[in-house]
């Protein structure tokens, strides 16, 4: 039984059926409604929809109908030589036209008439001779076999001894829904005929590749390659699996794409990587318009390349200004530095001045790969943040690098060590050390190191006020080795022991006992640098 045709029986209601134009409205607001959905809607024999159609000049592949030629007629009567007798016809009479027992005896249907007349036989009215008396005309043996064991029309009509047609017929009286032959192939039961639309719409969808139909959900293949599963009124299983309902089907206004820091998408826009879907067009939009945005946000990401993200001199200036505001109570939790401050779930500034100066080219073989910008898009909108490529990166570096901590760490961590003489980075990686010994006014300085050089030529040093200037052997205050919080080599460290104060390297905690009793480091600093585990990394001091 399809659970919503009374709404479209309702607008059938006000359909004109003598008119042509009034039947064509009607088959052009539904265009994925196939030939046997009409009928039901309808009350009407399938061939009475393909008359309307061809009244209306709708064309016969129009609307999904099933298609296919009709298996022949068959007939399971046999005439005996002595056939022209009463009792014979009556017998026959009961399970058969009298059309069907003139073509067993080889006579025209006026001529068997003729002889229930003779016989004293009663016709039938054609209100009767329409319910059909066979022994399978039955909703529940029609539910069983062609909705339960998932038969095809054929199979059922086979079984009934009658022909596809008919068998068709009956379903349509009964209210079950015919399947065309993509549904038949994927054992689909469709019990509402919005999922006809869902198919039809996403069909129509210029980022799907393809659609295939399984027995309890919807496998939909992307251009991107990337593939989701739509679980019909029943939870999601797997990964790439959503689960939704006629709400949830909607495909009418899919959540736009556009500049984040541009009013139009015009050729000269100044900052071209910045792409953002609003969020209040995402949290309106249905589950479907948010995965096929998803898709679209995937697909432009994918095709046009690696963009250097360049944002406006009022962001940038924005997060300096936010920067210099840093309390440092929020990156300390007890004797351990953090580098996930408290900031009432608003990420720490300072990653977008790194991003415009360094651009994080390592991050375009990710953007290449659509299932991992799928997870990404998927983990930003889990987490209700803006959608935008910002924070799209922030999602990339968490889950696969390289990985930005707080730059303002840094600037607590040697207010602690109470640095105020040079420091020298032997490390530089993507500014975090520069940008705390700006904010504390102390002199930097690196080895020579290309990416660091290429974001000095871009001006990063004249932006946050930088003291720099490259090594040049003498005496520094502090020296720091530890590549962004991950594994560093001590040997190469200490062969700067004799031009430093004090030098801090980064130990990973599954190193801590065995680097402490061979290098005695004078304390330890305990900073916690993952999210997920409790126990803390270290920062050895000498």
């Amino acid at each position: 039984m399809i659970d919503d045709i009374h709404e479209y029986k309702v607008c059938f209601a006000n359909v004109d059926t003598r008119s042509s134009g009034s039947l064509r409205e009607w088959f052009e607001k539904y265009p994925y409604l196939s030939t046997h959905d009409f009928a039901q809607i309808a009350q009407k024999s399938a061939n009475t929809i393909r008359r309307w159609k061809k009244k209306a000049g709708v064309s016969k592949g129009s609307n999904g109908a099933v298609r296919g030629t009709s298996l022949p007629k068959i007939s399971t009567i046999i005439a005996p030589n002595n056939w022209d007798n009463e009792n014979w016809f009556r017998q026959q009479y009961r399970t058969h036209s009298i059309r069907e027992i003139a073509k067993a005896t080889d006579r025209h249907h006026e001529t068997i008439r003729q002889k229930f007349i003779k016989y004293g036989i009663e016709i039938k009215s054609v209100k009767e001779s329409s319910k059909s008396t066979n022994i399978y005309y039955d909703k529940n043996w029609c539910q069983k076999h062609y909705v339960d064991y998932g038969l095809s029309l054929s199979e059922c009509a086979r079984k009934a001894s009658v022909s596809r047609d008919t068998f068709v017929s009956w379903l349509n009286r009964f209210n079950i829904p015919v399947r065309n032959s993509k549904e038949t192939f994927g054992g689909f039961v469709r019990k509402n005929l919005w999922m006809s639309k869902l198919i039809y719409n996403l069909e129509n969808q210029n980022v799907v590749r393809r659609i295939i139909v399984k027995h309890d959900h919807l496998h939909v293949k992307f251009m991107t390659y990337a593939s989701e599963n739509y679980f019909i009124d029943k939870p999601a299983k797997g990964r790439y699996a959503f689960a939704i309902n006629k709400e949830d089907s909607k495909l009418e206004k899919v959540p736009a794409i556009s500049w984040q820091y541009e009013n139009d998408m015009g050729q000269d826009n100044q900052y071209p990587c910045h792409l953002t879907i609003k969020r209040s067009e995402w949290d309106k939009a249905s589950v479907i318009e948010q995965r096929i945005a998803s898709q679209n946000f995937i697909q432009l990401l994918n095709s046009r390349g690696w963009v250097w993200p360049k944002y406006p001199n009022h962001i940038l200036d924005t997060e300096l200004s936010k920067m210099k505001q840093y309390k440092p109570s929020k990156y300390i939790n007890g004797d351990c530095f953090t580098v996930y401050p408290r900031l009432g779930g608003k990420p720490a500034p300072g990653r977008k001045i790194i991003e415009h100066y360094f651009g994080l080219e390592e991050l375009s073989s990710l953007l290449s790969s659509p299932r991992k910008t799928w997870k990404a898009i998927k983990n930003l909108t889990n987490k209700n943040y803006a959608i935008n490529t910002h924070n799209l990166f922030r999602i990339m570096s968490a889950l696969w690098g390289p990985k930005l901590f707080d730059p303002v760490v840094y600037a607590v961590i040697l207010q602690r060590l109470k640095i105020k003489g040079p420091v020298l980075d032997l490390y530089p990686g993507y500014g975090n050390r520069a940008i705390a010994c700006a904010l504390l006014g102390i002199k930097y300085m690196t080895m020579p190191n290309d990416r660091f050089d290429n974001a000095l030529n871009n001006g990063f040093a004249d932006f946050i006020n930088l003291d720099y200037e490259p090594y040049d052997g003498r005496m520094v205050n502090l020296t720091i080795y530890d590549k962004d919080f991950k594994k560093s080599n001590v040997l190469e460290a200490m062969e700067y022991a004799s031009s430093t104060n004090k030098m801090m390297i980064f130990v990973p905690k599954e190193q801590k006992i065995e680097m402490q009793q061979k290098y005695q480091p004078d304390y330890m600093l305990q900073v916690r640098t993952s999210i997920y585990d409790k126990e803390p990394d270290y920062l050895f001091v000498w």
